[in-house]
């Protein structure tokens, strides 16, 4: 939201980043980062476009305009000059909120391979801040974050929103064995892989707290995920071991999980698996309010309502049956708000990002060799990401938009870190 504190503290941070970057270091590599260069570049021409005032004659003319046109006519007013986006200062909070992604795309650029390789622990480590933040929620200290639209008494970490914790959650699970699989090989699991099975434990745990719905999927899936990209390292680690100790490893890490679901429910604080069974998917608001969203989306299309204009737009065609002290300030399902505010600009950029992950998913699972981890894992997150915008809008705070643009740069580069920073694909007795 524009009106919280945050948005200027972190958008003004940004834009100060950003000129030191532009100044200080120019960047040194766009290889991993045109296809986030090219998105930005997209998304801030068409939003600047939507913000340039059109004669009456076009704008009228435009799908949806005509309700809105007819104020003028019954106030006895000439037809003013009006922008394409339905709720210009909406548009220009949008048009900023890019500045965000574009300083991390800069500092990336930036980076040599040395501090490119030492990313993936620097996102680990803020994963895990963040966990601590949410496990001290869990107490009955006040956290109350002035920056911030957060619930008293919820568990979200530094987001206003249990989702998007719950989902930063589940990027840890994934990023976590990804991380600990780029340790130098020696016998044994290593210091990384028990820090790793400990941090995932604690996402899981505070995902089962948090009482996301969402989060319960998302966290199975991304741990899910994790094991399996890093599954056949775990399987050449215990070549050396009896055949028994890898099933039993793995039976172990499934009752650790289970029984940390089984004590969260007898604590009653397994909050949202609760949800979950509690509450009925009818009486959900942002279900029922889905017909009158994709009826919105197209009314308006191909030009759409304009960035940032979903909340006030959505209050006129808002039915009777769904008004109520609760209200939408988004769909809850960003790809269908994109096309709703973007029109048909907005749906090419969703084929095309679609068309994007595709590809270099494709070639991260064809590359052979542990240098692929890393990029199999972007893959995964971003997976996620995209799970978690079809029932919310993540990837619309600074935090997950900045994520974002790493995940996707770790997704695109062929060898994300240098091949030395990972462990051999052989394993420890074929070494000489």
């Amino acid at each position: 939201m524009a009106d919280v504190a945050g948005q200027a503290i972190v958008r003004g941070a940004a834009t100060f980043c950003l000129v030191l970057l532009i100044l200080a270091a120019p960047p040194r590599m766009l290889a991993g980062h045109r296809a986030a260069l090219i998105l930005l570049l997209s998304m801030g021409v068409w939003i600047s476009l939507q913000l340039i005032p059109l004669p009456p004659s076009i704008w009228l003319n435009l799908p949806g305009r005509a309700a809105y046109g007819a104020a003028a006519t019954i106030m006895g007013e000439p037809q003013p000059w009006r922008p394409l986006a339905l709720v210009p200062s909406g548009a220009a909070n949008a048009l900023a909120s890019l500045l965000v992604p574009a300083t991390m795309v800069a500092l990336l650029m930036s980076l040599n391979e040395r501090e490119r390789a030492q990313l993936p622990t620097w996102i680990l480590i803020f994963i895990a801040v963040s966990a601590m933040v949410g496990l001290v929620q869990t107490t009955s200290v006040t956290c109350d974050n002035p920056l911030i639209n957060d619930g008293p008494g919820e568990v979200s970490g530094n987001f206003a929103n249990r989702n998007h914790f719950a989902l930063l959650m589940s990027l840890g699970c994934v990023l976590a064995p990804v991380w600990a699989a780029q340790q130098p090989r020696r016998p044994g699991l290593g210091w990384r892989t028990t820090l790793a099975l400990g941090l995932i434990m604690l996402f899981i745990l505070l995902i089962l707290i948090s009482g996301s719905r969402a989060g319960l999927f998302l966290g199975a899936l991304g741990a899910t995920a994790g094991g399996a990209i890093v599954f056949p390292q775990i399987r050449s680690t215990f070549r050396a071991y009896p055949r028994w100790v890898l099933p039993m490893l793995l039976v172990a890490v499934l009752m650790i999980v289970a029984g940390l679901i089984a004590l969260s429910l007898n604590a009653d604080r397994a909050f949202g698996i609760d949800r979950a069974l509690a509450e009925n998917a009818t009486k959900d608001l942002r279900l029922r309010a889905m017909p009158a969203i994709i009826a919105m989306a197209r009314q308006y299309f191909p030009v759409g309502i304009g960035a940032g204009a979903f909340d006030p737009i959505f209050r006129v065609h808002e039915p009777f049956n769904l008004l109520q002290q609760a209200y939408l300030n988004h769909a809850h399902n960003d790809f269908l708000e994109i096309v709703l505010e973007h029109g048909i600009v907005g749906a090419i950029m969703l084929v095309a990002g679609a068309a994007w992950w595709l590809v270099i998913t494709v070639r991260a699972w064809r590359q052979v060799g542990p240098a692929a981890l890393l990029a199999r894992g972007a893959s995964a997150m971003l997976v996620l990401i995209g799970l978690a915008s079809s029932v919310d809008y993540p990837a619309r705070t600074p935090i997950i938009m900045a994520l974002l643009v790493v995940i996707a740069g770790w997704a695109a580069v062929r060898n994300p870190i240098g091949r030395d920073q990972l462990p051999p694909a052989h394993s420890g007795a074929d070494r000489p």
